[in-house]
């Protein structure tokens, strides 16, 4: 059990710190997807929260039919014992000794009630003891009983210790301590250390006073050691109770002080540390101040049972809270409803209880402050769900009840917060159901005739339901056949669409302009600019007509500046006009407005004025009449005054005017023109380049030199140079050692000399052509003459030998008309 307490502790405090740190840092009704991912998760976190309190619709009452019971009586001394029976299955009792009998008289009687046979029986255990009322009796065993202390039948008040031994075929009461505290009634004795020993606290004296003191009992050596725990210690007190909610923990409520006044303070006092812890609780909702009430452990829940409060007023509620809790050093404390149709215990006082599992043992107590008023009612409380609940908080947990369901259930839960404009919201946050005959439904109403929101079955979460009604009605059933763990589900109240959360937990509609669509929304949220809601409480926001936007208060809607309204609909202002907005719409300076029927749309209601001093402008400007003279647009017979327009003399010039469509569409044409202009003077400017200078190159062969790979060029150049065209033959570096001699007859002013660059033998030398900048790697020269016949022969010819047979001379052509040799 220890192990598992600090789970619902670090989700507790991760809840209050993410909802502290995300309260302040994330900005309500913000639509963004971060802002809605942290909206689930703390939805997420505060329903898992919400989740360890205990489950209020989930309890019932059983009084036992039992024939044979202890007469009435109260102050009894009740304790637990769980034994194995043969087959190795767990039985559970509950010990009676003692008590203050209706008539006045203390009880001497031991009886013994077997829970699963609903039967109590009379024992007659050997040896002697007294009779007592006020005494505590607790099973540190499950061989033997501890019967603590009280006042005996003379009322004189007792410190012995008796250990009933249960085991072997007889019971027998033994002595085992008559020294230690001091004789007190109505204290409280609670096993710890796994049944090592047993803590006493508190309880009265003879004299009546109240104790505060700790006491420790060792079961094995039947000795007495006082305790002095640390940290702030309870009041002294009487009539409290003590319970154990582990090994080492023990929880201490209420009780009365040495005033005579009922507590309802919680401490914690850790027997491994020797400390005490005082208790807080959250919110407000805690349990009133009481005594002579009961207290026991249910499965994980302490459970706190009716009581007698200020002025001896009997009070008969119950309450519970989380024990993994106490670990947090606060809890939070949940009043138990009851099924409507299902008997349940009166109001009472002075009574006992034992838990053990899920279930909680009451017997005995007064209905009022008179001791004849005593009853003899043997009440089980256990947590598995049983007719229909009415639960009108804001939240809470439902489920079957603690461990597995029983078959043939029919259980219910009508949920209707005491909350206006609010709906309920229900996550299944455990499932685990045999079969299709074990169902949990919901309904969108506070009866089964309501529609069905939700039909679920097995293992498998389904989505949150969210109620249209202010009511909803879960319901459980399951079959014959087997049970299994069963379901948990949480609900909550939340605004209903339209309304949101007040600091003080209300529901208040959301201000005209503004809405809120869903039910999980926090806030409400603007319309927006060109939407609108009229009312309050909007679910959502109509949109404004086109050429219109929302008001400041976004209630309605009013056509925008450069727009005015007209029979419904909103239009572009009219030439000639203002429009601010709105239903407004004036002539502008310069400008009148003709009176015409709201029929009328053929025409245009604003008229170009000749003279700008007669036509002011604004919303108190005259109309058209036959005294300001006008252009008249739109009218079949222009004045004079039209013509002198049109004729553009200074004096009428700045009357012209247009629309800011024509401006826009006169620009874009202009910025066409220019540049479509440029682009074509580009591209002629590049074609004449390209003419002027068409340089070609040719890419021969690869030839290999000195064991590397060279590429050899062979350039074909050819140009214009002046009026000269020439074409280049063919020579080699050593041919340039002999200038080249002009054409005979022909102009020499544009003759070039090509001296000699190279020496004899410098087959690779580089020679550098620089006409028209340009740079060529050469290895031979190409040069030919428009007058000389081009050679056939091959590149790679042979050269003639030297000193052989001269061909015959070709007689030269004529030259050409401008005889000039062109450079290479």
């Amino acid at each position: 059990r220890s192990a598992t307490l600090s789970f619902s502790l670090k989700l507790r405090a991760l809840w209050r710190r993410e909802h502290a740190t995300q309260r302040e840092r994330l900005q309500p009704g913000s639509s963004s997807i971060h802002y809605k991912m942290k909206q689930l998760q703390l939805l997420a976190l505060g329903v898992l929260a919400c989740a360890s309190r205990a489950e209020e619709g989930s309890v019932r009452w059983d009084l036992s039919a039992s024939s044979a019971s202890p007469s009435p009586r109260s102050r009894v001394a009740l304790g637990h014992q769980e034994q194995s029976n043969a087959s190795g299955a767990t039985e559970h009792y509950a010990w009676l000794f003692g008590g203050l009998k209706a008539d006045g008289s203390t009880s001497t009687e031991l009886w013994r009630y077997d829970v699963a046979a609903d039967n109590w029986d009379l024992r007659l255990p050997s040896g002697s003891v007294p009779a007592c009322h006020g005494c505590v009796f607790v099973s540190a065993s499950t061989t033997s009983l501890h019967l603590l202390m009280g006042e005996d039948s003379t009322g004189a008040y007792v410190r012995t210790v008796y250990r009933l031994d249960i085991s072997g075929a007889g019971l027998a009461w033994t002595l085992v301590a008559n020294s230690g505290p001091v004789a007190r009634s109505d204290h409280t004795s609670t096993v710890a250390d796994g049944g090592d020993s047993i803590i006493l606290f508190g309880g009265k004296n003879a004299s009546g006073s109240p104790l505060s003191d700790v006491w420790q009992f060792n079961v094995n050596s039947s000795s007495w050691t006082q305790l002095f725990p640390s940290g702030v210690a309870p009041a002294a007190r009487a009539a409290h109770t003590a319970t154990a909610i582990s090994d080492s923990l023990i929880a201490v409520f209420g009780g009365v002080d040495g005033a005579g006044s009922p507590l309802n303070d919680l401490y914690l006092l850790d027997v491994c540390q020797n400390e005490w812890t005082n208790i807080s609780a959250i919110g407000s909702s805690v349990p009133g101040a009481r005594s002579g009430h009961s207290a026991a452990l249910v499965g994980r829940y302490l459970v706190v049972m009716q009581g007698l409060s200020a002025n001896s007023t009997v009070i008969g509620d119950t309450w519970s809270l989380d024990a993994n809790d106490f670990l947090g050093g606060e809890v939070q404390w949940t009043e138990t409803v009851y099924a409507s149709d299902r008997a349940t215990p009166a109001a009472r006082w002075a009574h006992a209880a034992v838990g053990f599992e899920d279930q909680m043992l009451v017997y005995g107590g007064l209905f009022s402050s008179a001791i004849s008023d005593a009853t003899r009612g043997t009440w089980t409380l256990k947590y598995n769900c049983a007719g229909v609940r009415a639960l009108t908080g804001l939240s809470g947990v439902l489920t079957d009840g603690l461990g597995s369901y029983a078959s043939s259930l029919d259980c219910g839960w009508l949920l209707e917060p005491l909350r206006s404009n609010s709906v309920l919201q229900l996550f299944i946050l455990e499932s685990e159901l045999a079969d299709s005959s074990d169902v949990v439904y919901s309904y969108d109403g506070s009866s089964t005739s309501a529609s069905l929101a939700l039909s679920h079955t097995g293992d498998t979460l389904p989505d949150p339901v969210i109620s249209t009604e202010s009511s909803m009605l879960v319901r459980f059933t399951s079959g014959t056949s087997g049970s299994a763990a069963g379901f948990r589900a949480v609900w909550r109240a939340i605004c209903a669409p339209g309304h949101e959360p007040q600091s003080d937990g209300s529901c208040t509609p959301c201000d005209a302009g503004s809405f809120k669509a869903l039910a999980g929304d926090l806030s409400c949220s603007s319309c927006g600019k060109r939407a609108y809601a009229s009312d309050a409480g909007a679910t959502w926001c109509k949109n404004c007509i086109r050429g219109s936007v929302a008001n400041s208060h976004s209630t309605g809607c009013n056509c925008e500046s450069g727009n005015y309204r007209d029979r419904g609909s909103c239009h572009i202002c009219e030439t000639g006009a203002v429009c601010p907005g709105g239903s407004l719409i004036y002539a502008r300076q310069g400008w009148c407005q003709r009176e015409r029927s709201i029929y009328d749309t053929s025409s245009k209601p604003f008229e170009l004025c000749c003279d700008a001093s007669e036509c002011p402008g604004g919303s108190k400007a005259p109309l058209c009449n036959n005294s300001i003279r006008t252009m008249q647009i739109n009218g079949t017979d222009p004045t004079p005054c039209g013509v002198r327009v049109i004729s553009f003399t200074p004096n009428t010039f700045p009357l012209l005017s247009a629309t800011v469509e024509v401006w826009s569409v006169f620009s874009v044409a202009i910025v066409l023109l220019v540049a479509i202009s440029v682009l074509v003077g580009v591209l002629i400017g590049r074609r004449c380049a390209a003419k002027r200078v068409e340089p070609e190159t040719d890419m021969t062969d690869i030839a290999e030199e000195d064991g590397s790979q060279k590429k050899k060029k062979k350039k074909n150049v050819e140009g214009t140079f002046g009026r000269a065209s020439a074409r280049y033959q063919k020579i080699t570096p050593t041919d340039l050692v002999t200038p080249i001699t002009p054409r005979p007859g022909g102009p020499d002013a544009h003759a070039a000399t090509l001296d000699s660059k190279f020496a004899p033998g410098q087959a690779d030398s580089k020679f550098e052509v620089d006409e028209y900048d340009s740079k060529f790697d050469v290895d031979e020269l190409v040069v030919e003459s428009l007058d000389a016949p081009k050679s056939t022969a091959p590149p790679d010819a042979p050269a003639p030998q030297t000193g052989g047979p001269t061909p015959p001379s070709t007689p030269p052509a004529s030259p050409p008309a401008s005889g000039r040799l062109g450079h290479g």
